[in-house]
């Protein structure tokens, strides 16, 4: 009997409910289909290139959805991920083959990417029934079954953008001259900046309000520096808005790229294109030449110049936060500390402020005048 007969009369078995993650080695045995031009997507993510082959045009619209500005032509870069993507068992499941540039632990990267919702346990990696597989999620019912270069997860429990982050984290994770941290990136009269802090301390929206006076934003969550040159790469990544403060020339943005805003607390706009509300302004490479480090709001916007050390453990927390930077920076205790040293060394040769954000325009202004004393 051939795999997909197997697999065929096992299904004639089993309720759509079942341990879909038992068949997991039949379907990774079944042999890939070679891409063509028509279904390979290319993406330039920091300076190497991820290729995905796909004929799901559910799973490509995905990452075009978050990534799609980063779409390119296979020579812009350095090759690095190459991959081929596909739907299984009728749509219910989604495959990703790693053809080079697999992640060093393809399980361990998926975890990270994964949260259980609030009262769930703590997601977890344990070895499947199958050897050399191993089944990331609840102890019951994994989401992911991971082996080699191969990974399986049901499409219906995963979020919507996990296969996009999944890809780039990969392809960062390969470039081991770049440095990615979480923190919005702009180039402000051609000097690179980095906006850092905790969760909700304002970084979207302050990089969009500078965005909308005429900077040029290279990414919202991500910071990627090459370590070699220390120049702020351009990544891309759909920007996601909390309700909030808009000063008119952002409003103006939004409502020319046809964003619907919701005033709800906590509420977010839907994922929009960088390029759509900034038309004018393209992502270039910066030298990096400061670091804000937000920290609270304020009537009146202040900065107080610092020298981060070792002992500031909640700005190098901070700048860690992300998931797709903390895949980055090496699951293994010893690259990560590694990547934290480098960290660390590039602060030490740049002007760095603690930033208390007050109405963003009077912020904006703060900046500007800072930068322009460089």
């Amino acid at each position: 009997m051939t795999v997909a007969g197997a697999m065929a009369l096992d299904r004639e078995r089993r309720s759509a409910g079942d341990e879909w993650w038992r068949d997991a080695a039949l379907m990774a045995a079944e042999p890939l289909q070679s891409g063509t031009p028509d279904n390979c997507g290319t993406y330039l993510i920091g300076r190497g290139l991820l290729q995905v082959e796909t004929a799901d045009q559910e799973a490509r619209d995905a990452i075009d959805r978050y990534y799609g500005e980063c779409a390119t032509n296979p020579g812009a870069g350095i090759p690095g991920v190459h991959c081929a993507l596909r739907s299984v068992d009728h749509g219910r499941l989604v495959r990703l083959d790693f053809l080079s540039g697999a992640p060093a632990d393809p399980a361990a990267s998926a975890l990270a990417l994964l949260h259980p919702s609030p009262g769930e346990p703590p997601y977890a990696i344990e070895r499947g029934e199958m050897p050399a597989w191993r089944l990331v999620g609840g102890r019951a019912r994994p989401l992911i079954a991971a082996t080699g270069n191969c990974i399986i997860a049901e499409r219906s429990r995963i979020p919507e953008d996990f296969v996009a982050d999944y890809l780039i984290s990969a392809a960062l994770e390969a470039q081991r001259e770049i440095l990615v941290v979480h923190a919005a990136a702009l180039s402000a009269g051609g000097r690179g900046v980095l906006l850092t802090g905790a969760s909700r301390t304002g970084k979207t929206t302050f990089s969009m309000h500078l965005a909308a006076r005429g900077h040029r934003l290279l990414g919202d969550e991500m910071g990627l520096i090459h370590l070699p040159t220390r120049y702020l790469v351009p990544l891309r990544r759909a920007v996601r808005l909390r309700a909030g403060p808009r000063e008119p020339s952002l409003a103006a943005a939004l409502r020319r790229a046809g964003v619907v805003e919701r005033v709800a607390a906590g509420s977010r706009t839907g994922p929009v294109r960088i390029d759509r509300l900034f038309p004018a302004a393209d992502a270039v490479a910066a030298p990096l030449a400061a670091v804000f480090f937000l920290r609270g709001f304020a009537a009146v916007p202040s900065l107080e110049p610092f020298q981060p050390t070792l002992d500031d453990g909640d700005l190098f927390e901070a700048m860690c936060a992300n998931d797709i930077a903390l895949i980055s920076l090496g699951l293994a205790p010893a690259r990560h500390a590694l990547r934290l040293l480098a960290l660390r060394r590039t602060l030490a040769h740049l002007p760095c402020w603690r930033l208390t954000l007050g109405s963003p325009d009077a912020t904006a202004r703060l900046v500007e005048r800072t930068l322009e004393a460089l």
